[in-house]
């Protein structure tokens, strides 16, 4: 992502600096994915410029790296698919977590039993939370 006002100047040293990125690296650049989003500027402009560098017309709200750029940002529409997200991931991590902990009270109830046992029942301990048999 590249701000620049729009002055001709400005605009054509951003695709020359891609143009030299693209040079350097070995990258190309995508045109499909590639689009120049106005801020305050009147549409034909943006066409104009759009046309200049050779990307499409972006609009707003959009994705950007996966976040929501440019919309309301207190509207829950926006930000739904992001907190699915997040919530599908803490699910898998809290359930691998829970069952640790699950075994950790149960070892603990069976230690408290068994203190007699005593020395043993600490490298069980620990091959049962290491997952080992």
């Amino acid at each position: 992502m590249i701000f620049c006002e729009p002055v001709q100047e400005q605009i054509l040293n951003v695709r020359n600096v891609l143009r030299c990125f693209q040079a350097i690296s070995g990258l190309k650049r995508n045109f499909q994915k590639s689009n120049i989003f106005g801020i305050d500027i009147d549409g034909s402009d943006l066409e104009f410029w759009a046309s200049r560098v050779g990307y499409s017309v972006g609009i707003f709200p959009t994705l950007y790296l996966g976040l929501p750029l440019g919309g309301g940002a207190d509207s829950i529409s926006i930000w739904w698919p992001i907190i699915v997200k997040f919530e599908k991931r803490l699910a898998g991590w809290k359930s691998i977590n829970l069952i640790k902990g699950s075994r950790v009270t149960m070892i603990r109830a069976v230690i408290l039993h068994t203190r007699n046992y005593g020395e043993g029942v600490e490298s069980h301990l620990e091959s049962f939370l290491m997952g080992k048999s």
